[in-house]
Protein backbone atom coordinates (compact mmCIF):
# COMPACT_ATOMS: atom_id res chain seq x y z
CA UNK A 1 0.00 0.00 0.00
CA UNK A 2 2.93 1.84 1.05
CA UNK A 3 4.67 1.61 -2.55
CA UNK A 4 1.58 2.42 -4.18
CA UNK A 5 1.28 6.05 -2.75
CA UNK A 6 5.03 6.73 -3.09
CA UNK A 7 4.69 5.51 -6.42
CA UNK A 8 1.60 7.42 -6.83
CA UNK A 9 3.47 10.49 -5.43
CA UNK A 10 6.42 10.12 -8.17
CA UNK A 11 4.02 10.56 -10.88
CA UNK A 12 2.06 13.30 -9.46
CA UNK A 13 4.61 15.64 -8.91
CA UNK A 14 8.28 14.44 -11.02
CA UNK A 15 6.65 12.81 -14.45
CA UNK A 16 8.47 14.99 -17.13
CA UNK A 17 11.13 15.98 -14.67
CA UNK A 18 13.01 12.95 -13.74
CA UNK A 19 12.72 8.97 -14.29
CA UNK A 20 13.24 6.61 -11.51
CA UNK A 21 13.18 2.72 -11.86
CA UNK A 22 9.49 1.58 -11.64
CA UNK A 23 10.16 -1.76 -10.37
CA UNK A 24 11.92 -0.89 -7.02
CA UNK A 25 10.52 2.28 -5.26
CA UNK A 26 10.11 0.59 -1.51
CA UNK A 27 13.69 1.04 0.11
CA UNK A 28 15.47 3.67 -1.68
CA UNK A 29 14.96 5.83 -5.04
CA UNK A 30 17.21 7.23 -7.45
CA UNK A 31 16.05 10.09 -9.30
CA UNK A 32 17.46 11.69 -12.59
CA UNK A 33 16.01 14.53 -13.24
CA UNK A 34 16.35 16.10 -16.89
CA UNK A 35 19.27 17.66 -18.48
CA UNK A 36 19.74 21.34 -16.98
CA UNK A 37 18.62 20.32 -13.50
CA UNK A 38 21.16 21.07 -11.30
CA UNK A 39 20.74 18.70 -8.11
CA UNK A 40 23.78 19.80 -5.96
CA UNK A 41 21.68 23.22 -6.36
CA UNK A 42 18.64 21.30 -5.01
CA UNK A 43 20.27 20.43 -2.16
CA UNK A 44 21.51 23.41 -1.38
CA UNK A 45 18.40 25.17 -1.12
CA UNK A 46 16.13 22.25 -0.24
CA UNK A 47 13.88 23.01 3.17
CA UNK A 48 11.50 20.07 3.25
CA UNK A 49 13.09 17.18 2.13
CA UNK A 50 16.19 15.44 3.28
CA UNK A 51 18.22 13.62 -0.08
CA UNK A 52 21.51 12.78 -1.19
CA UNK A 53 22.63 14.39 -4.13
CA UNK A 54 24.55 11.95 -6.76
CA UNK A 55 27.58 14.46 -6.03
CA UNK A 56 27.88 12.69 -2.79
CA UNK A 57 28.63 9.50 -5.02
CA UNK A 58 30.37 10.78 -7.91
CA UNK A 59 31.72 14.28 -7.96
CA UNK A 60 30.69 14.91 -11.76
CA UNK A 61 27.18 13.77 -11.31
CA UNK A 62 24.91 16.67 -10.84
CA UNK A 63 21.41 14.81 -12.67
CA UNK A 64 20.89 12.14 -10.17
CA UNK A 65 19.87 12.29 -6.13
CA UNK A 66 19.31 9.53 -3.63
CA UNK A 67 15.48 9.80 -1.71
CA UNK A 68 14.96 7.28 1.14
CA UNK A 69 11.08 7.29 1.59
CA UNK A 70 10.87 4.82 4.21
CA UNK A 71 12.55 7.59 6.88
CA UNK A 72 9.57 9.83 5.67
CA UNK A 73 5.42 10.30 6.79
CA UNK A 74 4.07 10.23 2.87
CA UNK A 75 2.55 14.11 4.05
CA UNK A 76 6.57 15.11 4.26
CA UNK A 77 7.40 13.03 1.48
CA UNK A 78 4.68 14.77 -1.03
CA UNK A 79 5.65 18.11 0.70
CA UNK A 80 9.32 17.54 -0.50
CA UNK A 81 8.49 16.17 -3.62
CA UNK A 82 6.30 19.26 -4.35
CA UNK A 83 9.49 20.93 -3.89
CA UNK A 84 11.65 19.41 -5.87
CA UNK A 85 9.70 19.63 -8.92
CA UNK A 86 9.65 23.61 -8.55
CA UNK A 87 13.03 23.86 -7.98
CA UNK A 88 13.60 21.44 -11.05
CA UNK A 89 11.01 23.57 -13.12
CA UNK A 90 12.69 26.86 -12.05
CA UNK A 91 16.30 25.16 -13.33
CA UNK A 92 14.76 24.73 -17.21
Amino acid sequence: KRNKAVYGLLEKHLTGLAEWNRENIDACIWLQFNKGVNTHHMYRNAKNITFHPGKFYDENDIEHIFIDPVALSIENLECGLKELAAMATAQI
